[in-house]
């Protein structure tokens, strides 16, 4: 039951969060999407709720923990990484590394 929960209430939330800036769209235009949606959607919201249980209780419940990494956390890393590499592809970002470890993007990484 819970997975499901999570399933249905953050997992589309993740993949529309990813979502590739719109066409003529920078990267940085899509990475402050996915910042304001995530505080509009998650922070302030149910959704919140159920990461900070997640995040409490994970030590106790490892299943539940590595569900969560595998269906949120990879997820969002993944799309994280798909905006980078796209950002470095059209010259938006100069770190080419920062592929690599996409949860450190800070807006020094960015041109502009």
């Amino acid at each position: 039951m819970f997975e499901e929960l999570v399933r249905t209430a953050i997992v589309p939330l993740v993949t529309r969060l990813t979502a590739p800036p719109s066409p003529g769209g920078t990267v940085r235009d899509a990475v402050e999407r996915l910042a304001e949606t995530f505080i509009r959607e998650v922070a302030s919201t149910r959704r919140g709720d159920i990461i900070r249980l997640i995040v409490s209780e994970g030590p106790r419940f490892p299943a539940i923990a590595d569900f969560y990494y595998r269906e949120v956390i990879s997820r969002g890393l993944g799309g994280m990484r798909a905006l980078i590499e796209l950002g470095i592809a059209k010259g938006e970002i100069r770190q080419t590394d920062l592929a690599r470890f996409p949860q450190i993007w800070s807006r020094r990484d960015h041109r502009g």
